[in-house]
């Protein structure tokens, strides 16, 4: 059984404790323990100073060469895409002025630039959309059961509708008038739509609000300006980017996704989405999309433009700008 006699022991102990730290504290350990803790100050401090002059020089840097290549534009971007349809689509909240340097940068290379129109931000959300989703099965019975796969899926058919394969089809077509569009292939990966689907489909999206503009064209490449990320979340250092930045991410990942099964793909998006918004998710996540960030500096846009025409050349992948994640700051240029 405990008792006082334990109690009085053990505050005793204590006591003495606290007087043999005071004595070392304030005699023969002083200096040393003085000594280590202005050490590891001073370390702190010069480690500090260090990060401020890295990070200074690196916003240097990067403010050196988007000045530099926004005054090479109209050179790096001559005759990079003659008469290339290229179709824009864009999320919504996203910066107008950005979205007009993407579109003027790619008509200066000589792309001819098709408005995909303005997704809402309930764009793929399968609540409320009932009727939606039974116009569009009305118009594609093989869309997938999911009703939120069933909305990416359908739109991406209609976005990436007209483009080089159905026109190659159309050509080698044996009957019939050689301008009507095809018959639509079966839902699944690369779909595409014919003229009728594509416009119903578009329609059906803005008849719901859920779609800003858009018109039926074809496309050879496909820009998809991504969702701002919210400013809570903007600089985090906590905000990984395989985190979704928004609910809808995983959609939109989705929607890039099938764009690009049908057509060559680009998402575009700020500095701030390469590090916790739909840029980063994407390369984080390795879906197999090009992507482009830092499109509200002045070399943004040239880069998207740039990053457009590699992907037309050649079709490979790959990831540019001036964040940390990306494989270089344009295409064929080293890291």
């Amino acid at each position: 059984m405990i008792d006082f006699r334990y109690h009085l022991v053990s505050l005793i102990s204590v006591f003495v404790a606290l007087a043999i730290g005071i004595v070392l504290g304030a005699g023969p350990l002083k200096e040393p323990i003085g000594e280590s803790l202005q050490s590891q100050v001073d370390s702190l401090r010069s480690d500090r100073d260090q990060l401020r002059t890295d990070l200074d020089q690196s916003k240097t840097d990067v403010s050196d060469l988007n000045e530099f290549i926004a005054a090479t534009a109209p050179d790096l971007l001559k005759d990079r895409l003659p008469e290339v349809p290229v179709t824009l689509v864009r999320a919504a909240d996203t910066n107008a002025d950005a979205v007009n340097a993407v579109r003027d940068r790619l008509s200066e290379a000589g792309a001819s630039v098709n408005d995909g129109g303005e997704l809402s931000a309930d764009a793929f959300d399968p609540k409320g959309a009932e009727d939606l989703l039974d116009t569009l099965r009305s118009i594609d019975p093989n869309l997938p059961d999911d009703d939120a796969t069933a909305l990416t899926t359908a739109l991406a058919a209609a976005v990436s509708a007209g483009g080089v394969a159905e026109e190659e089809a159309a050509s080698e077509a044996p009957t019939g008038d050689a301008t009507e569009a095809p018959a639509a292939p079966e839902g699944g990966e690369g779909t595409r739509y014919d003229q009728k689907q594509s416009e119903d489909v578009l329609q059906a999206f803005g008849a719901a609000g859920r779609l800003n503009g858009g018109s039926y064209a074809a496309a050879e490449v496909i820009v998809l300006i991504a969702p701002p990320v919210p400013e809570a979340q903007a600089g985090r250092s906590d905000a990984g980017a395989t985190e979704a930045p928004r609910p809808e991410a995983n959609a939109y990942s989705a929607f890039a996704t099938d764009l690009d099964k049908a057509t060559p793909t680009v998402v575009a998006g700020t500095t701030a989405g390469a590090e916790s918004g739909l840029v980063g998710y994407v390369r984080e996540n390795d879906i197999g999309v090009s992507s482009v960030d830092s499109i509200e500096l002045g070399a943004g846009p040239v880069i998207n433009a740039l990053t457009v025409a590699a992907l037309h050349d050649d079709t490979s992948e790959g990831h540019y700008g001036f964040a940390a994640n990306a494989d270089a700051i344009m295409p064929g240029a080293e890291k």
